[in-house]
């Protein structure tokens, strides 16, 4: 939180690989398309196990209009849920029953324009990142397929239960209606030369060798892929599942580590509550184990460092020079009063920054708010980038700002004031515009 972005931003520029942004296939907002502009050497390397009525920020179920109005709202089974037009999306979740929550999105079977749904938003998302001019997209079953090589049969043959665990957690199946589904795994055993694996409910999910295993994960990742790049349809396949800190964090790491040996320091450009979560002492401890494990078979290096840059912020960049003043107006005013405060520098080691963005909120005088208010009022007017985007405190709806379609051919401009500030500043900016706001 108190590195200067300009400076991650040069430590980015070098690297060999770009740097990882784990947003969700669906409707991704302003604050990523930002980061991308922002750092360039990076890339959306998006989750495709979403779940269906459960994905509050992407809902890859939808296709949105700006401020989360429902374009199309797809039920469970891909039909068109034609009332729900021209409603916020927001106000639709608690009519999904929880029974659907299980299935993943890829699965529904919807189709827009003629494409299954994951296959069209990710085509938007590419028109968006080629239009700006960075890595094209990928989602992480494409990049894992690429990392299982790491994996090899030698290495797992070597683990045992408990590590293999750290590694697979959950266990994809598809269902008689050809939703595919996720299990948490309760249980790893070694059968012979076999392993077994059991689900929450004792029920077997898998028997089989090692090999077995990974021609599976290969099937799995794979079928997903073809649905995503390809409109290709899902095949019937039962697959293991990475854990999400082996697969969404350090299995990125290990394939940048194959490509640059000599690279210690790691990046990972985070969400809202990323940089919050990896505080917990849960994460800490597992993500460690995880660490020491593929440094054992030389997967990292011993002094690996991950760094998690909180991206939120990067939703403040204007699309014309007339909005950038305003912009750059309304950054100077609340870094002014964000400096103030000691505050700022606590977020990087907090689990829940609730309590310090309160206690910085009240401590803004009226006359502040208001002026603040009124630079919001004035970008908003001038500008087709909506400010802002943001989780609201109480753990409410995500606010959900200009869509990807909107923003394809939009030029990205950020005022001269963001590189001179560092990441909790632009961090604390951000949740004080959402607050006040």
């Amino acid at each position: 939180m108190d590195e200067s972005i300009s400076y991650t931003l040069e430590s980015i520029r070098c690297l060999k690989s770009p740097v990882i942004r784990t947003c969700h296939i669906g409707n991704i907002s302003s604050n990523n398309y930002g980061w991308l502009a922002l750092a360039r050497n990076t890339k959306f390397s998006c989750i495709d196990h979403t779940l269906y009525g459960v994905d509050d920020e992407y809902f890859g179920w939808c296709v949105l209009d700006d401020g989360g109005v429902i374009r199309r709202w797809f039920d469970h089974g891909g039909k068109a849920v034609e009332e729900f037009r021209n409603n916020l999306v927001y106000d639709y979740l608690d009519s999904i029953p929880r029974k659907y929550k299980s299935i993943l999105n890829m699965s529904i079977g919807a189709k827009c324009h003629g494409k299954n749904i994951f296959h069209y938003h990710f085509q938007k998302i590419s028109e968006v990142c080629n239009q700006i001019g960075v890595h094209e997209p990928s989602s992480r079953s494409i990049d894992s397929l690429k990392g299982i090589s790491l994996l090899n049969e030698t290495i797992l043959n070597k683990l045992n239960p408990s590590e293999f665990l750290l590694l697979f957690d959950r266990w994809v199946t598809m269902t008689k209606n050809q939703h595919y589904i996720i299990h948490k795994i309760k249980e790893i055993k070694h059968d012979s030369n076999h392993i077994v694996v059991f689900g929450m409910d004792n029920a077997r999910l898998f028997r089989g060798t090692v090999e077995e295993l990974l021609l599976n994960l290969r099937k799995g990742l794979d079928s997903i892929s073809r649905h995503i790049l390809a409109d290709e349809e899902l095949e019937k396949v039962s697959y293991p599942m990475f854990s999400s800190i082996f697969g969404n964090y350090l299995l990125p790491s290990a394939i940048e580590f194959e490509r640059d040996s000599a690279q210690r320091t790691f990046y990972h450009a985070g969400a809202a509550t990323t940089p919050y979560y990896t505080n917990e002492s849960q994460f800490r401890n597992q993500f460690a184990e995880v660490v020491e494990l593929l440094q054992k078979y030389k997967l990292l290096p011993e002094k690996y460092c991950l760094k998690i840059i909180p991206s939120m912020g990067c939703q403040l960049f204007s699309t014309t020079t007339r909005s950038m003043n305003v912009l750059s107006e309304l950054l100077s005013c609340v870094v002014g009063i964000v400096r103030e405060k000691d505050d700022i520098y606590k977020l990087g080691d907090v689990t829940n920054p609730e309590e310090i963005v309160v206690e910085v909120l009240n401590s803004i005088n009226k006359k502040e708010k208001g002026e603040i208010v009124r630079l919001i009022d004035k970008f908003n007017e001038l500008d087709t980038n909506t400010i802002p985007v943001s989780l609201k405190l109480n753990g409410g709806k995500t606010r959900f700002g200009t869509t990807q379609e909107t923003l394809c051919g939009r030029t990205f401009l950020f005022p001269d004031e963001i590189f001179e500030i560092t990441w909790g500043e632009l961090e604390m900016v951000h949740k004080l515009l959402s607050e006040i706001y």
